[in-house]
Protein backbone atom coordinates (compact mmCIF):
# COMPACT_ATOMS: atom_id res chain seq x y z
CA UNK A 1 0.00 0.00 0.00
CA UNK A 2 1.40 3.40 -0.92
CA UNK A 3 1.29 5.53 2.22
CA UNK A 4 2.12 8.73 0.33
CA UNK A 5 -0.69 8.37 -2.19
CA UNK A 6 -2.69 11.41 -3.28
CA UNK A 7 -6.37 11.21 -4.05
CA UNK A 8 -8.39 13.20 -6.56
CA UNK A 9 -11.73 12.62 -4.86
CA UNK A 10 -13.08 11.43 -1.56
CA UNK A 11 -14.33 8.32 -3.36
CA UNK A 12 -10.74 7.48 -4.37
CA UNK A 13 -9.73 7.74 -0.72
CA UNK A 14 -12.66 5.59 0.40
CA UNK A 15 -11.86 2.95 -2.21
CA UNK A 16 -8.26 2.76 -0.96
CA UNK A 17 -8.85 2.56 2.81
CA UNK A 18 -12.37 1.23 3.36
CA UNK A 19 -13.77 -2.28 2.93
CA UNK A 20 -17.39 -2.15 1.81
CA UNK A 21 -19.16 0.97 0.65
CA UNK A 22 -19.10 4.18 2.64
CA UNK A 23 -22.89 4.34 2.45
CA UNK A 24 -23.25 1.15 4.50
CA UNK A 25 -20.68 2.11 7.12
CA UNK A 26 -17.68 0.40 5.54
CA UNK A 27 -14.86 -0.71 7.79
CA UNK A 28 -11.46 1.00 7.71
CA UNK A 29 -8.79 -1.33 6.34
CA UNK A 30 -5.61 -1.64 8.41
CA UNK A 31 -3.01 0.97 7.46
CA UNK A 32 0.11 -1.21 7.65
CA UNK A 33 1.74 -3.97 5.69
CA UNK A 34 1.95 -7.67 6.45
CA UNK A 35 5.74 -7.21 6.34
CA UNK A 36 5.53 -4.81 9.28
CA UNK A 37 3.28 -7.25 11.12
CA UNK A 38 5.78 -10.05 10.47
CA UNK A 39 8.70 -7.92 11.70
CA UNK A 40 6.92 -7.19 14.98
CA UNK A 41 6.05 -10.87 15.38
CA UNK A 42 9.66 -11.90 14.78
CA UNK A 43 10.88 -9.42 17.41
CA UNK A 44 8.41 -10.76 19.95
CA UNK A 45 9.14 -14.43 19.24
CA UNK A 46 12.50 -14.07 20.98
CA UNK A 47 10.85 -13.65 24.35
CA UNK A 48 9.77 -16.67 26.37
CA UNK A 49 6.48 -15.21 27.56
CA UNK A 50 5.05 -14.31 24.12
CA UNK A 51 1.51 -15.70 24.01
CA UNK A 52 1.27 -16.60 20.29
CA UNK A 53 2.96 -19.76 19.07
CA UNK A 54 2.67 -18.97 15.35
CA UNK A 55 2.35 -15.99 13.02
CA UNK A 56 -1.18 -16.85 11.85
CA UNK A 57 -2.55 -16.67 15.42
CA UNK A 58 -0.81 -13.34 15.98
CA UNK A 59 -2.06 -11.96 12.64
CA UNK A 60 -5.62 -13.07 13.41
CA UNK A 61 -5.47 -11.39 16.81
CA UNK A 62 -4.28 -8.08 15.37
CA UNK A 63 -6.59 -8.02 12.35
CA UNK A 64 -9.68 -9.04 14.33
CA UNK A 65 -9.23 -6.29 16.91
CA UNK A 66 -11.50 -3.24 16.83
CA UNK A 67 -8.58 -1.00 15.79
CA UNK A 68 -5.86 -3.07 14.09
CA UNK A 69 -3.41 -0.15 13.78
CA UNK A 70 -3.63 0.57 17.51
CA UNK A 71 -3.26 -3.13 18.29
CA UNK A 72 -0.13 -3.35 16.14
CA UNK A 73 1.24 -0.19 17.76
CA UNK A 74 0.71 -1.78 21.17
CA UNK A 75 2.69 -4.86 20.14
CA UNK A 76 5.41 -2.66 18.61
CA UNK A 77 5.78 -0.82 21.91
CA UNK A 78 6.04 -4.11 23.79
CA UNK A 79 8.67 -5.37 21.34
CA UNK A 80 10.74 -2.21 21.68
CA UNK A 81 10.87 -2.57 25.47
CA UNK A 82 12.23 -6.14 25.30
Amino acid sequence: MNESATFNTQEDYMDQYFVGSSSNGGVVAPFFSMRKLRLVYNELMGSRDFEFSNFDDFKQNVLSSVAPQIELSKWQAIASRR
